[in-house]
Formats: C-alpha cells, structure tokens, sequence
C-alpha cells in the first residue's frame, strides 16, 4: 500500500527487516526511521538496530528515532555514539498501586491451605525439632528404635499397573489427601521413611513405593513427625536411584520440610553431590529457581511488617509460585465488580492457557458470573488471535455492562494496544519466555517475573484516560527484587532462522558472527556457532557459509529452518497435511498438559501412550491427538475431550492459527 504519494509508513520490525533484505536502496527516498517500543528487546528489533546503526555512516540524510516509556537510556547512547537523549514528561492519571499484602489484607482472601497452615503452625515448630534430631542421628544409636520387618512386595507388582492393562485403574485413581489416610497407612509410611533415613533401609523403598501406587498415597507424602518427603530422605541419603524413580513418578522436587529445606538442600547439607546435581538439572528443565517466594520472604522480609510477613507467608505456603492463582484473581474481579465503579478491567496473564482457563471460569464455572452473563463482556488478546477479534476489544460496552479483557502481556496491551476505559488492571507479574541452552542445544518454554520496566508500562495502561487502580499480584519485596529490564531474546533464543536472515542483510565480506556482534548486547558465540553448524548439517548453508537454494527458501518460512526443511520436504513427498500439524506443534509447544496429582500423572502417560498405537512415535502421537481433537471439535464436545485426555484446548486452538499461517506462506511463495 505504498506509492509515490506516501509521508508516512506504519510497520512492523519483521516487515521493515524483510524489506532490507532487497537492498539498502530501498530506504533512500526515506528521511527519518522511527522504531518504537526498543525495551522489549525482541530479537528483531536488535537484529534491525544493528542494520540500522551500519546504514546511518553511509544515508547521512537518514535520521534514526528510538523510543519507549521504559527505555535503558544509558545502552543506547553508548551503542549509538553519544547520540542526543529527549525526555518528554507523560501525563498519566494517577494510578493507585496494590501489591499482593495489601489486596490480602484489604480483601480478607484466604483458601482452604491457607486456614490449614495457620492451624498447623505450631505442629510446624514440633516437627523441626524433631527434624533436627534426625540430622544428628547415627545410625548405630542405641536411641533409636530397632528396624522392624515388614513383607516387602515384589517390584514386578508394582509395575505392572503400568502396562496397558492398568489403563482403566489410573483414570479412577485419585490421590488422597493425607487427612483421608487410614491410620494404619499412615503408620506404614512414617516407619518406611523412619527406617530409610535413620538404618538407611534402602529396601524399604519398595514398600513406599508399593502404598503409593495401589493405596494412592501421594508421592510427595510428609512424614507426620518431620514433614519430609520421600525425596527429601533419599537426597540426603545419597539414593540416586530411587531419586529418580519418584522423579518419574510425580514428586515435585521444590517441596519444602518445616524448615524451609527442598529435596536439593537436603543433598547439599549432607554433602550428596551427584543428587545435587541431578535435582540442579531438573530444576533448571523447570524454570523453578526465580519464582520461588517463600525463600524470598524469610530471607529479605525484615522490613515488612509482622501482620504482611504472616499474611504472605501463609500465603506461599498455600500455593504453587509456578502457577498463576486464578483463584484469586476471580476472587478480586468480584470484588471489584460489586465494590467499585463502572470501569474495563484488564488482566495480564502470561500465557493463552491461563487466558482459556479464566474465561471459561468466568462464562461457564463461576456461578456468581455465569449467572449474570448478560452484564460482563468477556474479550481475549493474544498475538495470535485475528485482528478483528482484538478489534472488538476497542468498542465501548452498553451501560450497566462492565467490560472484562485477559490477555498475553508483552505482544499486546503492554505497548502495542491501547484500551481507553481501563479503570482496573491486574497483573500477574509474570510472563512465559523461551530461553535457549546452547550446550544441550534444548529450547524451553519458562514461566518468569517480569521485569520493573514492565510493571511500570502494565500499571499505566489503568491511567490513561482517568484514574485506575493496579492490583499486583506479588509482594513489594518481589517488585524491589525484579530485573531493572528484560533479558534481550537475542542472548537466550536459538540463533538458526537470523543466521539465515544475516545472510540477507550483512555486507558481502562481512562474516555472520562478527555482524552479530555489534548488536547492543551480543550473543554468546558459542550459540552462534552451534546455529551455524546446525544450518549447515540441513543444507541451508555451505561449508563457505553462503546460503544454499534451500537455505533461500527457508528464509521465507516463519518457523525454525529445521521445522521448515520437514515442511518443504513433506511439500516434494505429497504428505503436507500431516506433517503440517506435527511441524507447528514442534515449532509451539507440546499440547499435552501436566497435571499435579501423582495419579493423575501416570494416567496422562497412559492416555499419551493410547494414542501411539504402537507407533512408539512421539510426532504420531502428536498428528494423532491432533486429529481427535479436531473430530471432537465438529461433534462439539472438544473441551470435556481435552479434559479427558489431558491436552490443552489453547494449545490446540493456537496449532489450527499456526497451521493456517505456514499454508498461506507456502502458497505465497508458489
């Protein structure tokens, strides 16, 4: 839509890249360049700084505009050359900030964990003393009492649940609650854990391991003297073995005894250094490590008050810091709703998951607003989701109908979307980000705090028109301890497709690594060279680094070259619809979920080992699920079937988007 007459050009960072590609020529009727939004840090647009930094020495009638309202100024006037720096003063309505104690203290939220922690606090306090005689214990101790025999099962009765034959008892399985234990089960398990750690019985894991799997008692049980965990006395006993074994089979490894202890202290403590490094490794596959709160509150927590320690400390012990309470969240909505004056509410959320979950609370479980649905209007944002449905979001709703928004922050209502009437914002605080390991050479999709840049752009989308309030869902402690801004995606993404890309854009005698070197904050060089071999090893590149015709063609698809050389070969063997799926979901993520419960986990495994069908194939297991989902979609039962089988109807939803997509882009370039 550009012709001789155009002033002015809006675009995005993709589209102006994809038009340097055809030469630096394309830019000389162009005066001034303005690239909004810079503290984001996508990979493009520090892919685009460079080529723009590089064409500023040689267009001197070329001027460049960086901005942002959370801008690192300091990087830029050192990557830019002492380059001039205006500020321009905002007029932002004031917005009222509540972090998480203050919205519990004011709310008077509570749940059901967080009554309990506060009757069993002073249990707490008996079971580290008696913890702290565990740790002294030896083993030879007259103190102790003997070892006790017990009829320990065969491990092959334990594991033959797991064939196909255990299919119908894991979906009836639920794990039980330790209140719901029989005394006798209680009884049997605090000897087995007694035994394993004070006479080092490693064979009474057997009998553990037996009572979780037929008794449903859970993987994560604490011994009722101690609170610890399985894992927790096999760390600290150096069991690698059976570590990994209740790995497998559902413990969660950020699990805390009543000293504040994860199964990875454990190990430290008692000098058990292969476990360390095992339970590091998973930690690390996880993305726990900077979403752990309590450990943040006991050590940093001295300036808040004792009711905001106790408040937040009940609150940690009650919930998952991996997970977005939605709970919560609804709990507030009503509140606002019935509390507060007409005005739009926007929620950040981190991912389409959490986006899905809270809609269908608030349209379909939630009585308190399933039964007045007529008086909410209910919008989703994602950058995945079609123009015209974000379209909607921008209209005003009728009087007496308050107007509610979830959304995916950093692509869409951070900077890119401004909703007018916005009253009340609540943030979550959290944001899914892939990083890259360039050793293992593995992507991960991670759950992460945001940065204090980001906070300060979420908390002004509820001024801009009027004063707003900002409902923080995490403490001032958090926010004080939040990265000043977000780790550039250039320092924790996989390199291959702008390898691909540089090719396009560098100098004909300038190498791809030291092109990539001038960028702002350059990426380590081993992730350079792993990319670059990689794109070798598939053809897109020859041994003197230039692009093959492959390699041409695989710059004009959105996915990662890897994905688009399988896409491209399933075009040549007339197999494209089913590889199609199987790419997209490789190139998003995978659309099974994992469920919390122990017993529920190994009856996922089962339902995703039903829809191999013998293949042994994880991409048939995918194309597989996929096609059900779809027929389950046009009989119009596809979300009691997600349920049943333990997918994500987001995910799924988002495939069909990426599907649609790629298709549009094979058929554009013939």
């Amino acid at each position: 839509r550009v012709s001789p007459k155009t002033l002015v050009t809006f675009c995005t960072n993709g589209i102006l890249l994809r038009t340097l590609m055809a030469g630096d020529s394309t830019l000389s009727t162009v005066t001034h360049v303005i690239v909004d939004e810079v503290h984001e840090r996508d990979r493009f647009s520090d892919f685009l700084l460079i080529k723009l930094r590089d064409m500023l020495e040689k267009q001197t009638n070329l001027k460049l505009i960086i901005s942002s309202a959370a801008l690192d100024a300091n990087l830029f006037i050192r990557y830019f050359g002492c380059c001039p720096v205006i500020h321009i003063q905002g007029r932002p309505f004031e917005v009222k900030e509540m972090f998480l104690e203050d919205i519990l203290r004011s709310t008077g939220y509570t749940n059901k964990e967080m009554a309990k922690y506060k009757k069993e606090k002073q249990k707490e306090e008996k079971q580290q003393s008696t913890l702290t005689e565990w740790y002294s214990a030896q083993e030879n101790n007259s103190k102790l009492e003997p070892q006790r025999q017990r009829s320990v099962p065969r491990a092959t009765e334990e594991y033959n649940l797991l064939s196909d034959g255990g299919d119908t008892v894991f979906n009836q399985l639920t794990e039980k609650d330790v209140n719901c234990l029989e005394p006798w089960l209680i009884k049997e398990m605090d000897s087995c854990l007694s035994d394993i750690w004070l006479h080092k019985d490693i064979d009474s894991f057997a009998q553990v391991f037996h009572l979780i799997l037929t008794e449903n008692v859970s993987v994560d049980y604490r011994h009722s003297e101690t609170s610890a965990t399985a894992l927790m006395i096999a760390s600290g006993r150096g069991f690698l073995n059976q570590v990994e074994q209740l790995i497998s089979m559902g413990a969660s490894i950020h699990c805390r005894s009543s000293n504040g202890w994860m199964a990875v202290d454990w190990a430290r403590r008692f000098g058990q250094t292969e476990v360390v490094d095992l339970l590091e490794s998973y930690s690390a596959s996880a993305g726990f490590g900077n979403l752990d709160e309590s450990s943040l509150v006991q050590t940093s927590g001295s300036d808040l008050s004792a009711e905001d320690r106790e408040l937040l400390t009940a609150y940690h012990h009650s919930f998952d810091d991996e997970k977005v309470d939605l709970d919560l969240i609804m709990h507030l909505l009503y509140n606002i709703c019935h509390n507060c004056e007409a005005g739009a509410i926007l929620i950040f959320l981190p991912g389409y998951d959490e986006i899905v979950s809270l809609r269908d609370r608030i349209l379909y479980d939630d009585r308190r607003f399933a039964d007045n649905a007529h008086r909410y209007q209910v919008f989703m944002l994602h950058s995945n989701m079609q123009t015209l449905d974000q379209k909607k979001v921008l209209k005003s709703p009728p009087s007496g109908v308050r107007k509610i928004v979830s959304i995916l922050s950093t692509n869409i209502a951070e900077t890119s979307i401004t909703v007018n009437d916005v009253v009340f914002v609540i943030d979550s605080g959290k944001v899914k980000e892939k990083s890259f390991d360039a050793l293992s050479c593995v992507t991960m999709l991670k759950m992460v705090w945001i940065s204090k840049a980001s906070a300060i752009q979420r908390k002004g989308r509820a001024g801009r028109c009027q004063p707003g309030v900002c409902f923080r869902l995490f403490s001032r402690l958090r926010f004080q301890n939040m990265l000043e801004f977000q780790t550039p995606e250039l320092l924790r993404m996989p390199l291959q497709e702008l390898c691909l890309h540089t090719k396009l854009l560098a100098p004909i005698n300038c190498p791809i690594v030291d092109f990539l070197m001038k960028a702002p904050d350059p990426p380590p060089a081993l992730i350079v060279r792993n990319a670059l071999q990689m794109l070798k090893t598939i053809d897109a590149m020859d041994s003197w680094e230039d692009l093959t015709e492959l390699g041409y063609h695989l710059t004009e698809l959105p996915v990662e070259p890897h994905l688009g050389k399988m896409v491209l070969c399933a075009v040549a063997l007339k197999c494209l619809d089913p590889v199609l799926t199987i790419a997209c979901a490789l190139a998003y993520r995978d659309p099974f979920v994992l469920p919390t419960l122990a017993a529920q986990k190994r009856a996922a495994m089962l339902c995703r080992k039903r829809f191999t069908a013998g293949t042994f194939s994880d991409h048939m297991v995918l194309l597989r699920a996929f096609q059900a989902w779809q027929k389950a979609r046009s009989d119009g039962w596809e979300r009691a079937f997600c349920e049943k089988n333990f997918l994500s109807q987001a995910t799924m939803e988002i495939i069909v988007g990426m599907r649609t997509q790629l298709l549009g882009q094979l058929r554009a370039s013939g």
